[in-house]
């Protein structure tokens, strides 16, 4: 009679050798067999069923609902846990990308082409076709990264959540899957950002200079996915990339 114990990579089984230990073994005690296995301190782990934090240590199993065969997720390690990733600053990036009064670039055929930031209230800049094919994916490429830059406080508000789960545990509004179902809805947004700079004809450009930007947005793109993934792994051993 046992329980599975998952922490990172390594898959322990924790037994019991007596009948209805689940009425009888004390998380206190899952956990000083858990710091026995991993070396990790008792006051460090912190114990999960079923997304479920267990937090009294002097309550048995089966309050838990913990049975033979039962999986558990263990977190912690003899440093604290730590905070989020820093999220990285667009807001250079998005002013680099933005198009001077006098931004110059050769078009293909060696006309020099100046680059205007569009002037919205403007009627004669509403029309795409009153703008150079160059201008057209300069300012996407400027809009793909504004949204890029907007999507900064929902990483937060990610962030902030999962530190409260860690912390809390499960509540009516809160779960580990409300936050694995969070944590894809935010890499589904990224993938459509990342699509939209894959469609941009960037070669239009002859310098190179959009190509290098739209290169530069992609990696800071993936590092945001990368750093959302990582958030949520304080929470949940089982995160694949999607």
């Amino acid at each position: 009679m046992s329980v599975f114990v998952k922490y990172k990579s390594k898959k322990i089984e924790i037994k019991f050798p007596f009948e209805n230990w689940e009425d009888k073994v004390t998380l206190k005690l899952l956990k000083e067999k858990c710091s026995e296995a991993t070396k990790v301190k008792v006051e460090n782990i912190k114990l999960l069923t079923t997304g479920v934090v267990m937090k009294d240590d002097n309550a048995v199993l089966s309050r838990y609902k913990v049975k033979n065969g039962s999986k558990i997720v263990m977190l912690g390690d003899n440093n604290r846990i730590k905070e989020p990733p820093k999220i990285v600053d667009m807001s250079a990036i998005s002013q680099s990308l933005a198009p001077s009064r006098n931004s110059a670039f050769s078009s293909p055929v060696g006309e020099r082409i100046t680059i205007k930031r569009p002037n919205f209230n403007d009627s004669s800049t509403k029309s795409e076709n009153k703008r150079t094919p160059l201008e057209v994916v300069s300012d996407k490429l400027l809009t793909v990264s504004q949204k890029t830059s907007e999507m900064q406080p929902l990483i937060k508000v990610f962030a902030d959540k999962v530190l409260y789960f860690s912390k809390h545990g499960e509540t009516k509004d809160l779960s580990l899957k409300i936050l694995r179902m969070e944590r894809f809805k935010l890499t589904e947004m990224f993938m459509k950002n990342l699509l939209e700079l894959d469609g941009l004809e960037v070669n239009l450009d002859s310098s190179g200079e959009l190509r290098a930007k739209r290169k530069e947005l992609v990696k800071v793109i993936q590092k945001y996915m990368e750093e959302v993934d990582n958030i949520l792994k304080l929470v949940d051993s089982e995160v694949q990339p999607i």
